[in-house]
């Protein structure tokens, strides 16, 4: 891989969106798992076409509190603590596609939209994270090049952090989610796009 290596969000524009209006996407656990609104789609440069590389994403609890939402300012905010001592290791989930040519996901992205949440144990496949409700995470995503393993590319964005949620609490968020989907529908699938705002943090791990 090259120090050129770069990852982005291909539907940055609507975590921003959640930013700038200072909220938070909430992302529904079901017993067999839901697809997540926004999706978990990156697009990557700098990759060695003839080179194979496998790619994971994990669901990373980001602290050890438990959240509450407040009907009358709209924001969730910390209500107490887990009964867990430390933050649990987050869950690695293999790309489905498995280990590609570099040309593949610089044409394709680094699409985890399959992906499910689930806080049901018996429940977790691997198309599914397992996690708690009512907490924060951040997805992290890893790139191994296949005949170097001891080298990974690791990515994560700052605006990218959800809450795990059994029931939607958010009138605001709920909004924004159903016409992100309706556009997703009408234009027959998610649009890539690119911006010098997109990228988060890249880091070498060796």
């Amino acid at each position: 891989m090259h120090n050129s290596l770069n990852l982005f969000l291909t539907n940055y524009d609507q975590w921003e969106t959640l930013a700038n209006r200072g909220l938070r996407a909430e992302m529904m656990l079901a017993k067999n798992g839901q697809l997540l609104t926004p999706a978990l789609q990156y697009g990557v440069v700098g990759l060695n076409e003839t080179a194979f590389y496998r790619v994971s994403i994990e669901i990373q609890r980001i602290d050890d509190k438990i959240y509450d939402f407040g009907q009358i300012d709209g924001k969730w905010v910390w209500w107490h603590k887990s009964n867990a001592t430390t933050v649990e290791t987050a869950q690695v989930v293999q790309h489905k596609d498995g280990p590609q040519l570099g040309s593949y996901w610089l044409k394709n992205g680094l699409d985890f939209s399959w992906l499910k949440l689930t806080n049901k144990r018996h429940f977790v496949t691997n198309r599914h994270a397992f996690v708690e409700p009512r907490q924060q995470y951040r997805p992290i995503v890893r790139i191994e090049d296949v005949s170097n393993l001891d080298i990974q590319f690791i990515y994560s964005n700052q605006d990218q952090v959800f809450i795990t949620v059994t029931a939607f609490v958010s009138d605001q968020f709920l909004e924004l989610k159903d016409m992100w989907i309706k556009s997703r529908k009408k234009a027959g699938g998610p649009k890539k796009r690119s911006s010098g705002r997109e990228g988060g943090t890249v880091g070498k791990k060796q």
